[in-house]
């Protein structure tokens, strides 16, 4: 038995002693956990990947908890102080959402605890619960198969689901809504130390470390010239910020937290995007869009978004990293009170 085990566990040594020359290899180095900020709330019920919202069956499972309780007080206890070890130990990685997934993946390896809990409920209850119970499982195995369709068709956003993008999609099948989200919202790279401020690009003063290329004009809203505003008439390129290298390679890490308000005069702006680059002769490509509005639907005209983004590190002084505004369908609409804060974590 101890010959099959080694020879089953030694595959996985074998393998990475061939590549790298050694027979454990952490592939999570740079990551940790955050025991002190677990996201508990969001791992089960947010938008972006709760696990109840996206495999409710989970929450018809719980309600098996009190057969438990009658049956074997030990087991009970057992159980809840599990499940509550569980949801702390997963909820408290620094990607408490596991990168592109559908629902909550890391708890795939545990839907056995939860079926049994089920079983319970299905044995224990009376045969009218019992039916009940069964129609309404059956339909949330229809509801999550459908929502995979969904995830499997890029109508469903693979990380950055919210409330506005999960009931703009909520039933909806078909070619007009695969690809239609937008926006970008990813979280702060792990880190033990606070992120220290790097710059902010906001049009308040002069700096040497980025420049300005846009068709800017007065603030429309609060009609104060001192923030970045963008009159955008059909030019396919109307606005990029050019931020030097010399200010951002002492980081080893850099994220960017960028907000404005859109006016977008009766168009739809479902073509337009933000894009992030770097350019420079001996850098590593990089170039990652995304839609300037997180759904089609327009929001009475003016909607104020703020987008998250990792932003890549320069290598040599003579780099630049981009942000540009793509105006793909060559639009005419409005972007005000641009504003952009990147902060990074130190070599």
């Amino acid at each position: 038995a101890i010959f099959l085990i080694f020879m089953i566990g030694g595959v996985q040594l074998l393998f990475w002693y061939l590549q790298t020359g050694d027979l454990i290899q952490w592939s999570y180095a740079g990551e940790g956990f955050y025991f002190m900020k677990p996201h508990i709330l969001d791992f089960l019920v947010s938008y972006r990947k709760g696990a109840l919202v996206y495999t409710p069956i989970l929450f018809v499972s719980f309600f098996g908890l009190p057969f438990i309780f009658m049956k074997n007080r030990l087991r009970f206890w057992g159980s809840i102080v599990f499940v509550l070890l569980l949801l702390f130990m997963l909820s408290s990685w620094w990607n408490w959402y596991y990168g592109d997934s559908y629902g909550s993946r890391v708890l795939i390896d545990f839907y056995p605890v939860f079926v049994i809990f089920l079983a319970f409920l299905l044995q224990k209850s009376g045969s009218i619960t019992a039916k009940v119970v069964s129609i309404i499982v059956s339909l949330l195995i229809v509801f999550n198969v459908f929502q995979s369709y969904q995830y499997y068709h890029n109508i469903m956003s693979h990380y950055d689901m919210n409330r506005e993008k999960y009931w703009y999609i909520f039933g909806k099948f078909g070619e007009e809504y695969e690809n239609s989200l937008g926006g970008n919202d990813d979280i702060e790279p792990y880190h033990t130390q606070p992120m220290k401020p790097v710059l902010l690009i906001d049009n308040t003063k002069p700096s040497p470390f980025y420049r300005l290329s846009c068709d800017t004009m007065p603030n429309v809203e609060a009609n104060d010239d001192t923030l970045i505003s963008v009159h955008v008439k059909k030019q396919q390129f109307p606005c990029t910020i050019s931020i030097l290298a010399e200010k951002l390679m002492e980081y080893k890490a850099l994220y960017a937290e960028m907000s404005c308000t859109t006016i977008n005069q009766g168009a739809k702006l479902n073509d337009v995007y933000w894009t992030l680059s770097i350019r420079g002769a001996n850098s590593p490509s990089h170039y990652y869009a995304f839609r300037i509005n997180g759904t089609p639907k327009p929001k009475e005209g003016v909607r104020e978004d703020v987008y998250r983004f990792s932003l890549p590190v320069p290598q040599n002084l003579d780099d630049i990293v981009l942000i540009s505004l793509w105006n793909k369908g060559k639009k005419s609409f409005i972007i005000s009170q641009l504003r952009i804060e990147v902060f990074g974590i130190k070599k």
